[in-house]
């Protein structure tokens, strides 16, 4: 006697993606027994689904997969989108080692660092993530040394964040401020802005 059976994979992927969202299928991650079964359906889904899934259902087994999607941002956009809405959710579920990972991830993908979002979102995850400074002290330090030749006003209010936390001494335009002034080379106006 044949048994009615349902199962998600005999539909086609945008049905079977649709059914997932609407059943709130990932909220079961949370079952022990479930989970086995829940990341294999989760690796199945194309990276644009999977990056819905971890901003719907952000869980610690999810972690890895965040910093990889967020390392394959291929434009300015993407960059923006996977950091507000992957990296931020996941931020709970950082240990430091992922932290200092998604930290050279943006270090080393052009795309990510040179987005005009990037540096708000970084001060989200630097603020997320502050009970893991004294393990992730030296990635900040390696990031924003890197950071130093981009568009310094860019990254102003994160590199205060960072100096103001004690992780870098004085941001690139206080030492520019600085070495200028000594030097003679420029005016500082009394409002404090440079001439």
């Amino acid at each position: 006697m044949p048994t009615n059976t349902f199962s998600l994979y005999n539909l086609p992927k945008k049905q079977r993606f649709k059914f997932i969202r609407e059943n709130r299928i990932f909220g079961l991650m949370k079952i022990a027994d479930l989970k086995p079964n829940l990341l294999k359906l989760f690796n199945t889904l194309d990276p644009d689904q999977q990056a819905n899934v971890i901003y719907e259902h952000p869980c610690a087994e999810f972690a890895e997969k965040a910093i990889e999607l967020y390392s394959k941002a291929n434009s300015y956009r993407d960059a923006e989108w996977l950091g507000e809405l992957v990296i931020l959710s996941m931020t709970r579920y950082f240990y430091a080692e992922h932290i200092l990972k998604m930290l050279e991830v943006v270090k080393n993908n052009r795309q990510i660092h040179d987005a005009t979002g990037t540096p708000e979102i970084l001060e989200k995850f630097f603020d997320n993530t502050s009970s893991l400074i004294g393990l992730t002290k030296e990635g900040w330090q390696n990031l924003m040394e890197a950071l130093r030749n981009n568009d310094d006003d860019l990254y102003t209010h994160l590199w205060q964040k960072i100096e103001k936390a004690g992780i870098v001494q004085g941001t690139p335009c206080t030492r520019i401020e600085k070495k200028s002034v000594l030097d003679g080379d420029i005016d500082v106006h009394p409002s404090g802005v440079l001439s």
